[in-house]
Parts: C-alpha cells; sequence; structure tokens
C-alpha cells in the first residue's frame, strides 16, 4: 500500500477516529484504525466497540493513491504523529509486515502495525432500511440545548442515557426529548417526516458536535436497534438504546398558574454566590421564596453558614410560594437559554417547576423539587 495526501485531507478523520478510541478496551484490535486504499478512495475504519466509524476520501489534486492495500494502526500513534507535522503532503507506504513508513520532506518515520486480519468486521450497509433526513439545526439544538438533561452517569446506563427523537407525521411535529427522572429538556419542531422513534446515546450526540456543519442535512439510517449517520464524508454506526423512554405528556401538561419572570444572569449570580455555601459532596440545595415582585434565595449549611439574597421579578403570586430546588440541575438548566428573560411556571412548592424562553416557546426545561 502507497498513497501520497496532504494533512489537511485527513487530519479531521484521524481526529474523529481517534476521539472514539476506547484505549480501556480489552482488545487490543480496537485500538486501531484501519486505512485501505482502493482505486480512487481512501478509507478509515474505526470502532470502541459501540460506535463505529466509516470515512471515505475520494482522490484528488490532495490524494495520490500509487498502490492499493490495507493496514491497521494504533490510533492514537497516528494522531499523535500527523498532529506534530506541518501542513504538507505526507507519503504513507507499507514497508512489508511490520512497519508503515510516514514521510515528508523533512520527517521520516516507521509506525509498527498491527495484524489486519484480526481486525472486526463492521458492518456499514444499510440497504433496506428505513432513510430519514433532518436538517442540522435539530442537532445542534439537541447538542446545545437538550443533552445536559439525560443521566450522565456512565456506570448507570439505561434508557435514559440517551436522547429521544420521537417523530409524529400526523401531528406533524419532530420531538427531542432528554430525562434522568429530575431534570428534563424538551424541543418541538415543525416536520413532515413519518412516524419514528429511537434513543441514541449520549457519547453519540457529543461526536456530532466534532464534525456537524450547520449548512448540511444529516441523513439517518434505521433497522430495528441499529442505526447509521451520514454527515459529511463520515457514517458513524451504532446501537440505539433498548426500552421504553419514559411518557413526558403528562408532565408536560400539568396546570402551571403562577409565573415568575425573571432574568437569567441575575439569577445565576445569586445561586453561584450562595453556592459558596454547598458542600461539594452534597446536594446543593436552594430554597426559592416567590413574592409578587421579588425572589428570595437562601443557602444553608450546617458545616459552612448560610446566605439569603434578594432579586427582583415580574410574578402573579399574591402569597408567598416556597419552593426547594436543586442548585446544581438549575444552573446547568438556565445556562443553556440563549436570552436574558426566562419565565419561571409552576402550580406550588411540590410539583414540577417549568422553565422557558417566551422568544423560543418551542424550547422548555422542567425540574423536579426536592422534598424534605
Amino acid at each position: 500500500m502507497k498513497f501520497i495526501v496532504n494533512k489537511n485531507k485527513i487530519f479531521e478523520t484521524v481526529r474523529v477516529c481517534n476521539s472514539i478510541t476506547d484505549n480501556l478496551n480489552s482488545s487490543p484490535n480496537f485500538l486501531g484504525t484501519l486505512i485501505e486504499t482502493e482505486n480512487s478512495k481512501l478509507k478509515f475504519t474505526s470502532s470502541n466497540g459501540l460506535i463505529s466509524i466509516k470515512s471515505i476520501i475520494e482522490k484528488d489534486e490532495n490524494l495520490n493513491i500509487i498502490n492499493n492495500g490495507k493496514v491497521l494502526l494504533k490510533t492514537k500513534t497516528l494522531f499523535n504523529v500527523l498532529s506534530k507535522l506541518k501542513k504538507s503532503m505526507i507519503n504513507f507506504e507499507r514497508i512489508d509486515n511490520s512497519v508503515l513508513k510516514i514521510k515528508t520532506d523533512y520527517f521520516d518515520s516507521n509506525i509498527n502495525i498491527l495484524d489486519e486480519e484480526k481486525y472486526p468486521n463492521i458492518n456499514f450497509n444499510f440497504n433496506g432500511w428505513k432513510e430519514i433526513e433532518l436538517p442540522s439545526i435539530v442537532f445542534k439544538k439537541t447538542i446545545t440545548k437538550i443533552k445536559h438533561a439525560a443521566n450522565l452517569n456512565k456506570e448507570k446506563i439505561n434508557i435514559m442515557s440517551g436522547v429521544c427523537f420521537i417523530s409524529n407525521k400526523e401531528n406533524k411535529t419532530l420531538e427531542v426529548v432528554a430525562t434522568d427522572s429530575y431534570k428534563l429538556a424538551f424541543y418541538k419542531f415543525e416536520s413532515s417526516l413519518d412516524d419514528f422513534k429511537f434513543v441514541i446515546g449520549i457519547d453519540l450526540i457529543d461526536l456530532f458536535a466534532d464534525i456537524l456543519e450547520h449548512d448540511k442535512n444529516v441523513k439517518i439510517y434505521i433497522s430495528d436497534n441499529n442505526v447509521i449517520f451520514k454527515i459529511k464524508e463520515f457514517l458513524i454506526a451504532s446501537k440505539t438504546i433498548d426500552g421504553e423512554f419514559p411518557n413526558i405528556s403528562r408532565i408536560l401538561t400539568l396546570p402551571k398558574t403562577k409565573k415568575a419572570i425573571i432574568s437569567k444572569k441575575t439569577l445565576l449570580d445569586a445561586l453561584e454566590r450562595g453556592m459558596v455555601f454547598s458542600p461539594m459532596d452534597k446536594k446543593a440545595a436552594a430554597k426559592l421564596i416567590f413574592n409578587s415582585e421579588k425572589i428570595e434565595i437562601s443557602f444553608n449549611s450546617v458545616e459552612l453558614g448560610n446566605s439569603k439574597e434578594e432579586i427582583p421579578c415580574k410574578s402573579n403570586v399574591e402569597n408567598s410560594i416556597e419552593i426547594l430546588l436543586n442548585a446544581t440541575f438549575l444552573i446547568s438548566l438556565l445556562k443553556v437559554f440563549d436570552n436574558d428573560e426566562i419565565c419561571i411556571e409552576f402550580e406550588d412548592g411540590l410539583r414540577p417547576v417549568t422553565l422557558i424562553d417566551e422568544k423560543e416557546k418551542n424550547f422548555m426545561q422542567i425540574l423536579i423539587p426536592i422534598r424534605n
């Protein structure tokens, strides 16, 4: 195998392959990236056993394929070498069955190779699968506004460890939801897509942030519990998360007759000051007392002391209502809003609290109060 390529042509692909490589995986083959040359194409395949990536790069003036072949290299070593090279043409040549020579005008190296015959056969064939095409804005919103509400504890993987996509053709909606049962983020888009529902893991959502271009659509192929995404030159294969995602319709329609309009920045600043009085190893509880023109925010810790602060609001609350909320969760919800004016809706001190940006009403977040 021998080819010459401009570093810019392949570096993003190698970086993405490196980002998913699982260095803790017991199989040494999952530490590698398979590189193949075939006529006018250069192919990269990498996997961590859960997420698999294939990138196909077409021949042009920045890629000259001299001999076909394949080689399996440790991904981290390949990435580290390329990241230190200047932007220039790079020669790749397999020498016997032991090394891959990587050479430029000023640099010469030999990387030990792995046995490519032992590399798992990863199937990227989606013929006959259900095809969906989504605008990139759906994934942008998912990445920036939804994923933080999912269960991020990798030691307790379940159906809530991912983001759920629900398409309803009759209602002409596409809903994107994440929840860990304590907090929830929900985004609704107008859509004419056929009915479907699937849940994908947060690691996969994070990967999209690396390669997504906002001006291009994303193609999705679904079959049973498998899904393949086509983004730019990448095919990304993964299993969907098994299980029944919680039915959130009830919590979305709970009565919420009380409203308070607040400044996101003002509330965030007050919460972060009060967090000083919350031990790091314990749940940070913030007591919010809503009145018609102000919110009183207090923290109390036997070990550290206490704080109290008042911030202005516009509210229809006539008699004071006290709500105890997880301050860490509340801060995480507030930070993803784009605008400063936020509406907090609630019924009493025990039922869920809803946060809405009045300028983006198709996005809402919900937080469950702490019960004493």
